[in-house]
């Protein structure tokens, strides 16, 4: 590529793609870079043709900008409307990744929890550094503390707004949550 703008966007997009590991997923992710289909070619030819034009929406701090907008030109194009998860924003500011990670931990029952009073306890049955690293997943505002092996969340009001904040995403990729997460999100504190 001949443009500076274009090889500084490439070198600061760093993609993070998680999914379930297992025979199927595999298949698809193989798939997927064995073989390049038309639609990533159109849109990859969108993408250069804005930068070797100079009218790339170039942003440093966004540098998967100028992706989202051609990808709202193809749903344009395609006469289709964008996803209701769809965000015009850098994805760190539409979804809390650390919410949507513990939103996910509590709808597959990965850890024992419970009320205590106007508490919330998260059972965490691992190792002392384990729970403190976990821990590094809330916002301050929830007022989540360590307590031996668990995490107790005393700003329970807040703690299920911060989960309601990625609910629908959560649906959008793993249909609906469970009986106990939606009881959990319906609670009146």
């Amino acid at each position: 590529m001949d443009s500076p703008l274009a090889n500084n966007c490439l070198n600061l997009a760093n993609l993070s793609v998680t999914f379930d590991n297992n025979g199927t997923n595999t298949e698809i992710v193989e798939k997927c870079v064995e073989e390049a289909s038309q639609i990533f070619l159109f849109f990859s030819g969108i993408v250069l043709d804005k930068y070797m034009s100079n009218d790339a929406p170039y942003d440093h701090n966004d540098p998967l900008k100028i992706g989202r907008e051609v990808i709202s030109e193809l749903y344009t194009f395609a006469g289709r409307e964008k996803p209701r998860w769809w965000c015009e924003r850098p994805y760190g500011e539409c979804v809390d990744t650390n919410a949507y990670h513990w939103f996910d931990n509590l709808d597959k029952d990965l850890f024992k929890t419970e009320w205590k009073g106007d508490a919330f306890v998260i059972h965490i049955d691992e190792a002392s550094h384990e729970v403190n690293e976990r821990l590094r997943g809330f916002k301050a505002q929830l007022n989540a503390k360590k307590a031996s092996k668990s995490i107790v969340i005393r700003n329970t009001k807040e703690f299920i707004k911060w989960l309601k904040g990625v609910e629908s995403l959560y649906t959008e990729d793993n249909n609906k949550p469970t009986r106990r997460m939606r009881k959990l999100l319906r609670k009146r504190l």
